[in-house]
């Protein structure tokens, strides 16, 4: 886990704001996309970080073209740390 991108899935992840909607933002994203999964965090970092890497496969092999992972205020707290530095590492490009 020490490469930048040692975590990146198949298809773009793109770190963006709590409710962002990708259709008023196309302009800042750099990826062309028409089916977009915006992907909510489970309210437990527990619960999280065990959906983690089983959740950027799914959306991998389910045909998404873009996976847009959703930061809540909430996800700056010392508990989710681990988890955000993964999704940093995986991602391709944040808003």
């Amino acid at each position: 886990g020490q490469l930048k991108h040692h975590y990146m899935p198949k298809i773009p992840l793109v770190i963006v704001p709590e409710n962002f909607v990708p259709e008023n933002n196309i302009s800042k994203i750099e990826f062309p996309f028409k089916n977009p999964v915006i992907w909510k965090q489970p309210l437990s970092p527990a619960l999280a970080s065990r959906e983690l890497y089983e959740k950027m496969r799914s959306f991998d092999s389910e045909g998404y073209d873009i996976i847009f992972a959703e930061r809540s205020p909430h996800h700056f707290s010392e508990e989710w740390l681990g988890i955000w530095n993964r999704l940093e590492k995986a991602k391709s490009q944040s808003i």
